[in-house]
């Protein structure tokens, strides 16, 4: 049903890359790209758009997420993005740059939280 739908999953924890992948999997996503970098991602973006995108709030102390969300925008892309923290108090770091997201805490995040999103998108 999701078959294809395109989803880029970006983290930088290598565990977390793992089990968003499957999580992903087993909602019925086939086409997916991980990668572990805002500078991956924008290379990925610069080749293609993607229908999802998964994406990590934070790279260290660096705030990855929303940069990599606005340059899919900046590129034409209308992506749904599904903001991934393992703390609340990172949502505030996606408000007001004028897209919108859908916030998950990651350390709770199942296939049940990411099936409505994917019932929404037209591929």
């Amino acid at each position: 049903m999701y078959e294809k739908i395109r989803t880029l999953i970006v983290d930088d924890d290598s565990n977390w890359r793992y089990d968003l992948q499957d999580i992903a999997q087993k909602a019925g996503l086939k086409k997916i790209d991980v990668v572990s970098s805002e500078r991956e991602a924008v290379a990925l973006l610069d080749k293609g758009s993607y229908h999802l995108m998964m994406l990590d709030t934070k790279y260290g102390s660096l705030v990855m997420g929303p940069n990599i969300a606005k340059a899919a925008i900046a590129r034409g892309h209308s992506p749904r993005i599904v903001a991934l923290s393992g703390s609340s108090d990172n949502e505030k770091l996606w408000q007001n740059h004028g897209f919108e997201y859908k916030f998950i805490d990651k350390s709770t995040i199942g296939e049940d939280d990411i099936k409505p999103i994917l019932n929404e998108i037209e591929v």
